[in-house]
């Protein structure tokens, strides 16, 4: 409900919003990446998936859409703004899917969310080097543990699309969380 009507419905798979207001926007997009993780869908009208990308940048909310068009534009939209609210929406992001997500591999296809995850266990010069190792190796795949708290192997589907396999060993999920916001609040 939103000043006495309703705005957003959820029904499981899909959550609608009734309304155009920014706060019925915001609320739904937040609802959308709690459940069903950061790469979303998004359907409507032209405007209004620039209303939905345009709000998730101002309120700093991370989310993938599964629309490459609408996800090239909600990239530039995010250049343009504030980088440090992009970073720490991209941190959240990766915070909750080490909270939420039960399975022990996580699969990441934006380069950006591994290295933030690297940073955490190592310098930023040998997490850039570790995933340009990664990215050169040829079949089969090559995997690199780091820190004895997880292995990364990078993936090149058939049609060439990349992704990163991250298996955290067990118990690890939380010990990574807490070395990530201590990276964030110190600034590196």
């Amino acid at each position: 409900m939103l000043n006495g009507r309703v705005s957003v419905i959820d029904r499981g798979r899909l959550v609608t919003v009734l309304n155009q207001e920014e706060a019925a926007i915001v609320f739904e997009v937040e609802m959308a990446v709690q459940k069903y993780g950061s790469r979303i869908a998004c359907t409507g009208t032209d405007e209004w998936k620039r209303m939905v990308r345009a709000t998730a940048v101002k309120h700093g909310i991370f989310a993938q859409f599964t629309n490459p068009e609408m996800q090239n534009a909600l990239w530039q939209e995010q250049r343009i703004a504030n980088p440090l609210q992009l970073q720490a929406a991209r941190l959240h992001s990766i915070e909750s899917r080490l909270r939420t997500e039960e399975s022990g591999d996580l699969i990441f296809t934006d380069e950006a969310d591994v290295r933030q995850l690297l940073f955490t266990l190592q310098p930023v010069a040998q997490a850039r080097q570790l995933v340009e190792l990664l990215k050169a190796s040829q079949p089969p795949e090559m995997t690199a543990n780091v820190d004895g708290t997880l292995t990364i192997a990078f993936l090149r589907s058939l049609t060439g699309q990349q992704s990163f396999k991250v298996s955290i060993r067990e118990g690890k999920r939380q010990e990574i969380s807490y070395r990530r916001r201590k990276h964030w609040l110190h600034g590196t």
